[in-house]
């Protein structure tokens, strides 16, 4: 074979070499914008992506996670938080943020999400689907007269409440209806001083419960009486399926700290959690 034709030959192999190469490029660029499932994250935000001002390392360099009303710093995002985020939101096809927060908490205060008006975000415990700052038409649809019924129960309960303290059933707590966009998220229940609510006063807040048909959560100082809407996990299962019509490739990803996340966690194929929150604390008591 003469020099010249050698080299043609050799010419004509990386050209198909190189379109070779161009078609697997062409094909990964495919693959990676339309993907055969999509990666749908839901999360919890406090404690779950970003810590309050007490609960920050000395001589912390961390991010501004979130602010308060007038705009001053309250929540931060440590260093190592913010790799796993970006890694984790550069992948995903969408952030559902799943939270107590009201409306106004997350699309003015939070720092950490790139919100727009199409996103999707559950607030105020599940009682809101939001789509940017407004309630999602659908779930608006989804609930109906619920919040005009629940209204008049939260109302009904707290007179009841009122009542029973008058009777001298239990020491006084402060009583007030939370809502958010005009929708009646939970009756607010916390002591007027900075003592734990007592046994009785919280047997008190169970029978009230049962007779009004709310849910009942409760800590050392504050408790909550919600209605059957004001449901993280009902909420996010409206989201995945109605909404976002999740299919069997989509993978799903739920990220929370407490053991109230659990239920919204389930809806998903991994759930992950911080090893400073209340569900691996109590994970690794099971343990031992």
């Amino acid at each position: 074979m003469s020099r010249h034709r050698q080299i043609d030959r050799d010419l004509h192999i990386d050209q198909n070499l190189h379109i070779d190469r161009n078609r697997h490029m062409d094909h990964n660029r495919r693959a990676k914008s339309n993907p055969a499932g999509r990666l749908i994250v839901l999360t919890d935000l406090d404690d779950t992506l970003f810590h309050s001002e007490r609960k920050r390392e000395p001589q912390s360099t961390d991010a501004v996670a979130a602010v308060d009303a007038d705009g001053r710093p309250l929540s931060y995002q440590s260093a190592a938080y913010q790799t796993w985020w970006s890694a984790l939101a550069g992948m995903a096809h969408a952030i559902v943020p799943v939270t107590g927060r009201t409306s106004y908490a997350v699309a003015d205060r939070v720092k950490v999400l790139a919100m727009t008006a199409d996103s999707l975000s559950i607030v105020s415990h599940g009682a809101l689907v939001l789509q940017g700052r407004d309630i999602h038409p659908l779930w608006r649809e989804h609930l109906g007269t619920a919040p005009d019924a629940a209204r008049k129960t939260l109302e009904a309960a707290a007179r009841t409440i009122d009542d029973r303290f008058e009777a001298g059933a239990c020491p006084r707590i402060h009583c007030r209806l939370l809502v958010d966009l005009d929708v009646p998220v939970y009756l607010s229940l916390k002591s007027r001083d900075t003592s734990p609510i007592d046994p009785p006063t919280l047997s008190m807040l169970s029978d009230v419960a049962r007779e009004f048909d709310l849910k009942l959560h409760a800590n050392q100082r504050n408790a909550a009486l919600r209605p059957a809407y004001a449901c993280k996990a009902a909420a996010a299962a409206f989201v995945l399926d109605r909404l976002l019509e999740r299919t069997t490739a989509d993978a799903v990803i739920g990220l929370g700290d407490s053991l109230s996340d659990l239920p919204f966690l389930g809806l998903g194929h991994f759930a992950l959690t911080p090893t400073e929150g209340q569900i691996w604390h109590v994970l690794q008591e099971s343990a031992q």
